[in-house]
């Protein structure tokens, strides 16, 4: 139960990470293949912010080629779709780090913790065993 937990709660590493590595890959000259038809679809950015950043969008707001895609630097202080692509460039590898980090601290701390279950159960049998002397005694002096 505590490793599924751990593992669950590694989404919150992940942000740190992916936060720290979109600054990293930011101006590393990294970039991706985005549609102009998602740089437009945001709502973000007018057409002529567009077609001055990608020329190549020209071809979809004329309708002659409604699939073009460019590629989109990857920025994590630019444009709205530049942080999209940064963001999406290390969003793998950064829950990839969060995973095992999370997945080797909770082994770490399980396995330093291995002494105290076998005293746990050594306790427990102890409380059982007077338990029952308890209940035999009990029963015995009844009779």
């Amino acid at each position: 139960m505590l490793r599924a937990w751990v593992l669950a709660s590694s989404i919150i590493t992940m942000r740190i990470v992916q936060n720290v590595a979109c600054r990293a890959v930011s101006g590393q000259g990294y970039t991706a293949m985005r549609q102009c038809a998602q740089i437009d679809s945001d709502g973000v950015l007018p057409k002529s912010v567009i077609e001055r950043f990608w020329p190549e969008c020209n071809a979809y707001f004329t309708g002659s080629h409604l699939d073009q895609q460019v590629l989109v630097r990857a920025n994590y202080y630019g444009l709205p779709i530049e942080i999209n692509v940064a963001i999406s460039i290390v969003s793998g590898a950064s829950a990839f780090v969060a995973l095992f980090l999370h997945a080797l601290g909770v082994e770490v701390y399980v396995s330093s913790f291995g002494f105290l279950s076998h005293t746990v159960s050594q306790l427990r049998a102890t409380w059982e065993e007077r338990r029952i002397r308890k209940k035999l005694t009990f029963g015995h002096s009844s009779n």
